[in-house]
């Protein structure tokens, strides 16, 4: 009776949301009531309390102070003022050590015998492809069956590596040095130094995507002037898919009709406000586009969404980045970086701290809030970052070198310094390709869509590359491809980078 109550009121106070917004959040929370604010989370063990800050019943206390010690949040920890977790430090440390490195030293390490660290990666890997509580529950125990692991997963990739399947057409190879002479740099750090950089020194040539969906051959055989009265009648028919919406814009806007592109795309927002998929696949298309103030305001609506899920917020950080609003972008960065997350999402911190740290050197900000051990720009030749909009999917970043060396989730590191960072087997990424000083040559960049644990796909998985040159300095370059994914176990290969030093 009490919920029942609290839903009507709920009800009448969203007559006015904005300004009976604490009322309703308050009443939620006390009653256990869904909103849009609001979201009913099923907690039954101590660790899935403790990744989600929230205290247990008595009789998980014990097991959760000791869960939120190994954290590294506990108070009194040196590492851990203001709430942070002291793993937040301890890996920003191994990236600075990674990053100080010389190319050098790296060629050293190569010299030496693998080490057990690959096989620990795998037992990582397996644990995330099972049930929480199982995960959990063999934590302690995954490196006593180091070998066993090991045997497993070497099989998983052999599998994945030498049986790639091509998804999509690609465009041929001989219209490779065109994409590569139009492609437009964008200089986002700062916006006002592109133009006096050279671009010619480093090409990045990244692939589109041809489509063979119906609705695509009939505009092609339609007359420019009926084609938005041509697109009228497909929507009647595809218009429930956003693929539909996506491709249809894109095409339009190769034929030049802007005006037209744009009120298709927008019209893709009109079909489930409350669906984070298909309003991630916008906000990452809008970006493509360049349109970052729009893009802002569509992730802006997705932290409102789903607060929990911090990528989200770094998506809202980026576009603010890229929209002259860079204060707002370090302060969600920060959010993001400063704090625990759901196990799914565990290292997206350092991807975070290395975009603020990026930002900081490039302005004169207010960063105060964020703690100085934790302030440092790590500047790359090339940096890769890949999302896809669609949770419980796993999507890989692949990036091969000069040397025909593969950098993925089971080759971590290469010989001329790359550096790939954790895998993401169930949430949306960010997926990171670093190295600080490159080699001269071509550095591929593929994307892997490996499976999804998505009962059923409403929807094509969208996945963005942010591919950066001299990223963290004043000539920092960044282009951004959007594309879709059809078909799992496959491999799109999103383009190339022609290094020059």
């Amino acid at each position: 009776i009490a919920r029942l109550w609290a839903t009507k009121k709920i009800a009448a106070l969203e007559n006015d949301k904005e300004v009976n917004k604490k009322e309703i959040l308050e009443t939620a929370k006390k009653f256990s009531v869904v909103t849009e604010e609001t979201s009913l989370i099923v907690l039954e063990t101590a660790r899935q309390y403790a990744e989600h800050g929230i205290v247990p019943p008595e009789e998980l206390k014990a097991e959760y102070d000791k869960i939120v010690s190994r954290m590294g949040i506990a108070k009194g920890s040196d590492n851990a003022k203001n709430g942070i977790p002291s793993f937040i430090y301890d890996r920003f440390e191994e990236f600075k050590k990674w990053w100080k490195k010389s190319p050098k030293d790296f060629e050293k390490e190569a010299e030496k015998p693998e080490a057990k660290g690959r096989r620990r990666l795998l037992g990582t890997r397996l644990m995330n492809s099972v049930e929480e509580d199982t995960a959990a529950a063999s934590a302690d125990a995954e490196y006593a069956s180091e070998d066993a692991v090991a045997i497993q997963e070497d099989a998983l990739f052999e599998e994945r590596a030498e049986a790639p399947i091509t998804m999509m057409k690609m465009a041929g190879t001989s219209n490779r040095a065109a994409v590569m002479n139009e492609a437009k740099m964008e200089a986002a750090i700062p916006p006002s130094e592109s133009a006096s950089t050279d671009a010619g020194a480093i090409g990045i040539a990244l692939k589109p995507w041809s489509s063979n969906a119906p609705y695509l051959s009939i505009l092609k055989k339609t007359a420019t002037e009926k084609m938005y009265e041509k697109y009228m009648e497909l929507k009647k028919e595809y218009g429930s898919s956003p693929a539909f919406y996506m491709e249809v814009s894109d095409y339009f806007a190769e034929e030049d009709l802007k005006a037209e592109s744009e009120r298709i795309l927008s019209n893709m927002a009109e079909m489930n406000l409350e669906n984070t998929d298909i309003l991630r696949a916008l906000g990452n298309k809008l970006m493509e586009r360049k349109e970052h103030s729009r893009a802002a305001y569509v992730f802006e609506r997705l932290v409102k969404m789903r607060p929990e899920i911090p990528q989200f917020r770094r998506d809202l950080a980026m576009a603010c980045a890229l929209s002259d609003e860079k204060q707002k972008a370090v302060d969600n960065l920060w959010f993001v970086a400063s704090k625990q997350w759901d196990w799914r999402y565990d290292e997206i911190q350092q991807v975070c701290l290395n975009d603020m740290n990026a930002i900081i050197a490039s302005s004169t900000l207010d960063s105060s809030a964020v703690d100085p051990k934790l302030k440092q720009n790590f500047d790359c030749d090339i940096r890769i970052v890949l999302t896809w909009n669609m949770d419980d999917c796993d999507i890989d970043l692949w990036v091969t070198d000069p040397n025909g060396e593969k950098c993925f989730y089971g080759h971590k590191f290469t010989k001329i310094g790359g550096r790939m960072s954790r895998d993401f087997t169930q949430g949306y990424g960010p997926e990171e390709f670093c190295i600080r000083e490159a080699k001269e040559g071509s550095y591929k960049i593929e994307a892997n869509y490996f499976g999804t644990r998505q009962q059923k796909l409403l929807q094509p998985v969208t996945v963005q590359a942010e591919v950066y040159t001299n990223f963290g300095r004043k000539n920092q370059k960044r282009e951004v491809l959007t594309l879709q994914l059809n078909d799992v176990k496959g491999t799109f290969e999103i383009g190339s980078i022609d290094f020059k030093k």
